[in-house]
């Protein structure tokens, strides 16, 4: 608890505005980390357990069932991502399948986390969990029955490469920065060079974030024309100034210098997303399909204490240019939903067919019906990655 106590009385980049409070009576030092949080701007400063952080980090690890919920604008949840080789894949769930109860507890009568925890019941490897659906355009319910095993999130879940007018356009998914991120942007951006890519689609919306290095290496690809350029700037608190500093673009072959950049966003898009947008804009031209961000313009370092890793906010970031303050996150170019009953890069999907609409004559199309349109997260904790963990040195 004193070793929390010092770092957010010391590095943490509020220092100032923390509240002393004693750490007598308090068992569960992530507990503490929180409310010693200031609160007008600190959403985000964690504990957690230092191995599952490590195996997230590097590989994208996690016990669970490999899918990810959302509720849509008739309260009903559904599932917005099922990685295809994960248990729920192996279950037979998909995208946009309706959520109606939990090992027999109707979705309807869990109003709290813990209650949804207890619905679940224990995260190990090899525990089962029947979950009853009904899948979009019928009326049968069923019940896919998810074996919990280690999961490795996909970095990259949806890619493909159409032409639209003289334009050649790459998109695809990106669904964390995390180690295995740098691979599969190569394999990615090695492939739309050798289609004759030259704008690009980066989906965004369910991306919280991640190592900032991989955010580095991501705009980096989408200007390789200016490598050595400064790509973002840090802003550590009055007693840490000197630790204040830059990092620049690389240099990567395959690298497109696109002639538009197109991001999808969500409320859900957040930290080292984010900062890609801005830190992008002095070199290329980028634009924003979806919804407002989450505003998370700063970042964290990473401390171990025994068996905890402990993530402060230590910095604020910026582009070469400015320091960035979109703490209410950064606007749409125009907005779209999240239509959680089309699969992710298709071209019905109202994100992605707002970001044609733009490329060929920077207006926005009508809004269309969409009938499951995402509107919120749910309580469910199914992945290491749904907590806020973006925005790593």
């Amino acid at each position: 608890m004193a070793y929390i106590q010092d770092l957010m009385t010391h590095e943490y980049l509020w220092a100032e505005q923390v509240e002393p409070i004693s750490p007598l009576g308090y068992t569960d030092p992530a507990a503490y980390l929180v409310d010693l949080r200031y609160e007008s701007l600190d959403r985000w400063s964690y504990a957690r357990d230092l191995s599952e952080a490590s195996d997230w980090f590097s590989s994208g690890a996690y016990v669970g069932g490999g899918y990810a919920l959302k509720r849509d604008g008739a309260d009903q949840v559904r599932f917005s991502l099922v990685y295809p080789e994960g248990p729920a894949g192996d279950a037979g769930l998909s995208r946009g399948d309706r959520l109606l109860a939990i090992n027999g507890q109707a979705i309807e009568s869990l109003t709290t986390a813990e209650a949804w925890s207890a619905a679940f019941g224990p995260v190990e490897a090899g525990a089962v969990v029947a979950l009853d659906v009904r899948s979009p355009d019928s009326d049968a319910i069923w019940t896919a029955e998810v074996v919990l095993a280690e999961v490795t999130a996909p970095p990259i879940l949806s890619k493909r490469i159409f032409s639209l007018g003289d334009r050649t356009v790459g998109y695809f998914m990106l669904t964390t920065f995390i180690e295995t991120a740098h691979d599969a942007l190569d394999t990615v951006f090695r492939d739309f060079k050798a289609g004759g890519v030259d704008t690009v689609v980066v989906d965004l919306r369910y991306n919280g974030g991640g190592l900032l290095a991989v955010g580095r290496h991501l705009a980096s690809l989408l200007a390789p024309d200016h490598a050595g350029d400064v790509y973002q700037r840090y802003w550590y608190n009055e007693s840490f100034a000197e630790l204040n500093t830059a990092t620049h673009l690389d240099a990567y072959d395959h690298g497109i210098a696109a002639r538009d950049v197109v991001m999808l966003t969500t409320g859900a898009t957040a930290s080292a997303s984010e900062i890609v947008m801005h830190a992008l804009e002095p070199y290329r031209t980028v634009s924003r399909m979806g919804a407002t961000t989450a505003g998370k313009p700063v970042g964290m370092n990473h401390y171990e204490a025994c068996d905890l890793l402990v993530a402060p906010i230590t910095f604020q970031m910026g582009s070469r240019d400015t320091r960035a303050t979109y703490f209410d996150g950064l606007t749409p170019d125009c907005a779209a939903s999240d239509d959680l009953l089309v699969p992710l890069g298709d071209d019905r999907d109202p994100m992605l067919a707002a970001s044609v609409a733009w490329l060929e004559s920077r207006t926005c199309p009508e809004p269309v019906p969409v009938r499951s349109a995402a509107y919120g997260p749910v309580y469910a904790l199914n992945a290491w990655s749904q907590v806020r963990a973006g925005g790593i040195r």
